[in-house]
């Protein structure tokens, strides 16, 4: 709730203000390569939660050259190695690209409300799904988004491997009420939502 609550006085782009700053506890940064960096998620979804960012703004990585796609990749690995942690392999927009997302690797596929938790599911096979609210249901009377929670929670009918979320990102417009409601309804439906027998855990 911190994130959405606080109020970024800065303005601009948050990483290219953060390139600019040397690593410490204070810009989050832990480390810079030649043509990127690593810096800690403030507001993260999972402990540990980092991100590379490149040292170029564009506005998508098919913009960014061979050399600086490399640095991506390679401190990438690095993290991964360093943490043994799980990978959720995040894209809004790709629901094209959702079998060859789940090709690549990682523990959780990531998907936007413009695709169906059971045909995303069909495409990426036993992995595991975070999504898929639309995150402009919440700008409605907050009925419309619970109804749709309520829908998305009833496709995931308790599956092991479903993480609820945004699909993705809370407009800067959201009543923050509207926010901590769904928060509660999400919480209280897992507590009571039954595990279907036949479910299978993602590998």
């Amino acid at each position: 709730m911190a994130y959405i609550e606080e109020r970024n006085s800065e303005g601009g782009c948050l990483f290219c203000h953060g390139r600019d700053l040397p690593p410490g506890p204070d810009s989050l940064i832990l480390h810079r390569g030649q043509r990127a960096f690593v810096m800690l998620n403030r507001y993260p979804y999972t402990n540990g939660h980092v991100m590379v960012v490149p040292n170029t703004h564009v506005p998508s990585l098919e913009d960014l050259d061979a050399a600086t796609l490399a640095d991506l990749m390679l401190l990438a690995r690095r993290g991964l190695r360093a943490t043994d942690a799980p990978t959720i392999h995040f894209g809004t927009g790709t629901a094209g690209l959702l079998p060859l997302m789940a090709r690549a690797g990682g523990d959780v596929v990531s998907v936007d409300w413009r695709i169906g938790l059971g045909e995303a599911w069909a495409l990426i096979g036993n992995a595991g799904i975070q999504g898929n609210l639309d995150p402009s249901t919440l700008l409605a009377p907050f009925g419309v988004a619970a109804a749709a929670a309520r829908e998305i929670l009833a496709d995931a009918a308790g599956r092991p491997g479903h993480i609820f979320n945004l699909g993705h990102g809370i407009l800067p417009q959201t009543p923050v009420d509207h926010v901590r409601r769904l928060v509660d309804l999400v919480h209280e439906s897992f507590l009571v939502a039954p595990r279907p027998a036949d479910a299978r855990r993602p590998s």
